[in-house]
């Protein structure tokens, strides 16, 4: 029988565990990597900066490819099976499939997504998607979220015959610590992210899905000229163009360490001392990107005067200083802009497990 010190360690330590649990951001798959950089990681880089070129005001690549490639069979009968379901469900929710449908038509128009000339079903690769409501945006409500997962028996799926890369995003911690240290803080993302950076043409088949068509058939097949979220190279893909892009802009190095420190996949979250450094980091920061064919949005501040040399210089931000803000998937109020941790009192818990032996 253990006595109340061995209960009040064992307690004590069971609650360091969680604390540990929570603030190991390993654990979530979002820790810096500051190790050495592996040999396969630098092999990939250095393919990756190689492939990279800027097409028609736009960055494109390649998917990184594992030794395997060959082995990626066929998913069209799993993918036909979706759609399939995907198209009951619609007629059961005509406003959900409207909407759904929107997001596609738009990608059409702009480009990110192209009808296939390659109807051979064997050839390629087909992604899986589905809609998923999201009532807390304020601006999409309804995704398409893309599955570069399945496969069929003893196959490999698309994400199985690609790297992944490297971790190439800071620490988010720091970024968060870093963002409270600034009496003016302020926060971005990036307009529609992966969809910014273009996908060469020999990869596109990669990167089928189906979708709805009027003719007799009920589908016809669409592909992505971008790199879309889903494919477990994407979020490298990312990071690593945004770094070589940042480079190129060595007259306004200040920006460039913070944007390098404080760009989190699409969100930028940063603070300055005074309004008319944070509107010169974000003005620059904003214009670096426009030359990269990506655009800021929703930009935030917890500074009124800064709001309004936003707005002055058309500056795309919120207008409603009342509105919740949502940083690193946090609430902040936006006239405070402030986190805290809420941690329980372990003690009432200690005594009453004392009592209980008692």
């Amino acid at each position: 029988m253990k006595n109340a010190v061995d209960l009040n360690l064992s307690t004590l330590n069971a609650v360091r565990e969680d604390l540990t649990c929570l603030w190991d951001l390993e654990s979530l798959g979002i820790r810096h990597v500051e190790d050495k950089i592996s040999e396969l990681d630098g092999e990939i880089l250095n393919k990756f900066e190689n492939n990279l070129k800027f097409v028609n005001k736009r960055y494109e690549t390649g998917l990184l490819w594992k030794d395997d490639k060959k082995k990626l069979g066929s998913n069209f009968r799993i993918a036909q099976r979706r759609f399939d379901d995907l198209i009951r469900k619609f007629e059961k929710d005509s406003a959900l499939s409207k909407n759904y449908k929107e997001i596609v038509l738009e990608q059409q128009t702009n480009g990110v997504v192209e009808q296939c000339s390659n109807k051979l079903i064997e050839n390629g690769y087909f992604m899986l998607h589905r809609p998923v409501l999201r009532d807390d945006k304020l601006t999409t409500k309804v995704r398409m979220v893309y599955d570069a997962s399945s496969n069929e028996k003893h196959l490999n799926s698309l994400n199985n015959c690609l790297h992944s890369g490297p971790n190439l995003n800071p620490n988010i911690l720091d970024m968060i610590v870093n963002f409270r240290t600034f009496n003016i803080a302020f926060c971005a993302d990036l307009e529609k992210r992966f969809l910014q950076i273009g996908i060469k043409e020999e990869d596109r088949d990669y990167l089928k899905f189906l979708w709805f068509s009027n003719e007799k058939d009920n589908f016809k097949i669409l592909r992505f000229t971008r790199a879309p979220f889903g494919v477990t190279c994407s979020p490298f893909i990312l990071a690593a163009t945004i770094k070589h892009h940042i480079r190129k802009y060595n007259d306004h190095p200040e920006v460039v360490k913070i944007l390098d420190t404080s760009l989190y996949v699409d969100d930028f979250i940063a603070g300055s001392k005074s309004d008319d450094e944070a509107f010169y980091v974000t003005m620059t920061a904003s214009n670096i990107f426009k030359e990269a064919g990506m655009h800021f949005r929703k930009f935030h501040t917890n500074s009124e005067n800064l709001r309004h040399m936003w707005e002055e210089n058309k500056l795309s931000n919120f207008k409603n200083s009342n509105d919740s803000l949502k940083v690193l998937r946090e609430f902040y109020g936006v006239q405070i802009l402030m986190f805290c941790v809420l941690m329980c009192n372990p003690f009432p818990m200690i005594g009453n497990l004392i009592q209980q032996k008692d």
